[in-house]
C-alpha cells in the first residue's frame, strides 16, 4: 500500500530515521543494509492527487489538531466515508476539532460545514512527552532536591502532581 507524507516536519523526521540507522534494532538495521528502506515514502505536494484516490493508501500529515492545513482538508473530504480512518498519535487540546473527533463526536462542525463522521477513529499515544513511569524513572535517576511541574493540561498536571506528591512529598513545587 503506498504511503505518502506531507510537510517539512515529516521530511525532517524521516531524515532522522535515515541518518541514525545505528540506533535501530538489529532486524531493522539488517533490512536497511539489504537495500530495503521502510522509511522511503513519497511526498505529495498537491492534495487533490491523493484526496481523490480510489485505491487504499496511507497519508502522514501534521495534524495541527485538525485546526487547519492538509490534515483538516483530508478529514473534511474523507470523514463521511466508513471505508476511511484516521489515527491520532498525540495529545489534542480541549475544544479543537481533533479532540472532538477523538471523543467520538459523530457530527462535527468544521467552519460553516456540518460533517457526519463515519470514518473510524483510533488514538495511539505516540508522544515526545514522557509518561508517568518515564517521569518517575527520570526523577529516581536524578534525585533532584525540588520538582517543578510546567507545561501541561490542567487536569493531567493535577493527576501527575498528586501521584508525585504521594512519592516525593517534600520536593514538589507548583
Amino acid at each position: 500500500m503506498p504511503i505518502y507524507y506531507q510537510g517539512n516536519l515529516a521530511n525532517r523526521a524521516l531524515s532522522v530515521f535515515n541518518t541514525h540507522r545505528n540506533m535501530m534494532g538489529d532486524k531493522l538495521r539488517m533490512e536497511l543494509e539489504s537495500g530495503h528502506n521502510p522509511f522511503k515514502f513519497e511526498q505529495y505536494d498537491k492534495l487533490e492527487t491523493v484526496a481523490d484516490a480510489t485505491t487504499p493508501l496511507v497519508i502522514m500529515a501534521s495534524p495541527g489538531m485538525l485546526q487547519n492545513g492538509p490534515s483538516r482538508e483530508l478529514f473534511v473530504k474523507w470523514a463521511p466515508d466508513k471505508k476511511n480512518g484516521i489515527v491520532f498519535t498525540g495529545y489534542s487540546v480541549e475544544g479543537t476539532l481533533a479532540k472532538k473527533v477523538i471523543d467520538s463526536h459523530k457530527t462535527v462542525v468544521v467552519g460553516e460545514q456540518i460533517i457526519n463522521r463515519e470514518m473510524s477513529v483510533e488514538y495511539i499515544s505516540f508522544s515526545a512527552h514522557a509518561d508517568f513511569k518515564h517521569t518517575q524513572d527520570y526523577i529516581e535517576i536524578l534525585q533532584p532536591p525540588n520538582i517543578v511541574l510546567v507545561h501541561g493540561d490542567q487536569n493531567e498536571m493535577g493527576k501527575l502532581k498528586n501521584a508525585l506528591v504521594g512519592i516525593y512529598k517534600d520536593r514538589i513545587l507548583i
